[in-house]
C-alpha cells in the first residue's frame, strides 16, 4: 500500500487569504503556542479522507464529477472561533455565513459520494469554517479580534493531497472541478 493523505475542499479567493493573513497577524501578537496556517493553504474542508491508497485516487477523483452541477457557494467571513471551545481551543478558525443553502447541499453530497467509495461517514455536524491555526501543546484562549467580513464565491472543489513537512503542510491538487454558475 502506498497511501496518500487527502481531503476534498472548496477553494477560497485571494481576498479571503489576504483578510485572514491580517487576522492571523493580529492573533500572533497576543496568542502564543500556535502553529499558524499559511494563507495559501487556507480552504474549506468538505470531507477529510485520510490515507488513500494511490491505486484508488482515480476512482476517488472521479467522484467530483457527481458534484460539478452543484451551485457555486457565496459566503463571507464572520468571527473567530475554536474547537472544542473558544476558551480552550486546539483549533482556531474563522466562521462563515452567507447564502448557505448551496453549501448545505454540496457538503452532504460529497459525504455520501465518498461513503459510497468506502470512506467512513463523519459523525460530527458540519460547521463551515476556515482553520487559521492549531495549538501546539496546550489549548489557547481566543481573544476578541475583529475579522474583515470579506465575501467570496466558492466555485472550485478540489481533491487535495496533504504532505506533512517540518515547515508545515504542503498541499497539491490532484483533481479540481468548477461548480455551476462559476
Amino acid at each position: 500500500m502506498d497511501p496518500v493523505r487527502c481531503f476534498v475542499a472548496l477553494d477560497v479567493s485571494d481576498s479571503v487569504r489576504t483578510a485572514l493573513g491580517e487576522t492571523v497577524d493580529g492573533l500572533k501578537r497576543v496568542v502564543d503556542g500556535v502553529r499558524w496556517v499559511r494563507p495559501e493553504n487556507v480552504h474549506l474542508t468538505l470531507k477529510f479522507l485520510g490515507d488513500v491508497d494511490r491505486s484508488r485516487l482515480t476512482s476517488v477523483a472521479s467522484v467530483l464529477s457527481a458534484i460539478e452541477n452543484s451551485q457555486a457557494v457565496r459566503l463571507r467571513l464572520t468571527s473567530l472561533g475554536g474547537f472544542p471551545r473558544r476558551d480552550r481551543a486546539r483549533v482556531i478558525w474563522v466562521g462563515l455565513d452567507g447564502y448557505l443553502d448551496p453549501l448545505n447541499r454540496l457538503q452532504p453530497t460529497v459525504e455520501t459520494q465518498m461513503e459510497e467509495q468506502g470512506f467512513s461517514r463523519e459523525t460530527r455536524d458540519f460547521r463551515p469554517h476556515l482553520t487559521v491555526g492549531r495549538a501546539r501543546k496546550s489549548p489557547v484562549q481566543i481573544p476578541d479580534i475583529p475579522v474583515s467580513e470579506v465575501g467570496f464565491e466558492g466555485s472550485v472543489v478540489s481533491l487535495i493531497q496533504s504532505r506533512i513537512q517540518p515547515a508545515g503542510a504542503v498541499y497539491t491538487p490532484i483533481e479540481a472541478i468548477s461548480l455551476a454558475g462559476a
